[in-house]
């Protein structure tokens, strides 16, 4: 009888804890419930309010709220010209390092230029001088080239 008893009473304790796990597990879904609830109303209001700054469904909102929606919009586009003015001077200041590099490259080409300019006329004046300085041999004939025979290179073809 008093293993019975005992039996009993383990039973009855082991329904209780169950019954508590089970509370618990349902006051647990009632909160994740009301977390979804309270998220679900803050995604409907924000995307009313995108609507809104985008101009759509304006026709429900107070005058308040209207003047209260344009001074928003002026904000932000006063944050969207700051932006965009520190973007655009910081692209002017790229682009005028690029044109300093740029001209310094330039600068170095056009002297590059000048200075094959300078040697080309050395050798074209070298070259002149040699032509008619008569103390400069004549070329040797180079034995590995075929030898131009004299008598068939004067004779001319005579029509008739």
């Amino acid at each position: 009888m008093e293993v019975e008893m005992t039996q009993v009473l383990q039973r009855h304790m082991l329904h209780a804890d169950n019954l508590n796990k089970l509370d618990e597990s349902s006051m647990q879904l009632e909160d994740e419930d009301s977390l979804c609830a309270l998220l679900s109303k803050e995604l409907e209001d924000k995307t009313r309010e995108i609507s809104h700054i985008n101009g759509e469904e304006l026709d429900g909102l107070s005058l308040d709220e209207l003047m209260k929606l344009e001074r928003q919009v002026e904000r932000g586009q006063n944050k969207i010209r700051r932006a965009k003015g520190e973007k655009l001077r910081k692209e002017i200041v790229n682009l005028k390092g690029k044109e300093v590099q740029m001209a310094k490259e330039n600068e170095a080409l056009k002297a590059k230029m000048n200075d094959v300019s300078k040697e080309n006329i050395s050798l074209l004046q070298l070259a002149q001088t040699t032509e008619f300085d008569t103390s400069v041999p004549s070329p040797t004939p180079i034995s590995w080239l075929p030898q131009q025979n004299t008598m068939i290179s004067n004779n001319f073809l005579t029509l008739g």
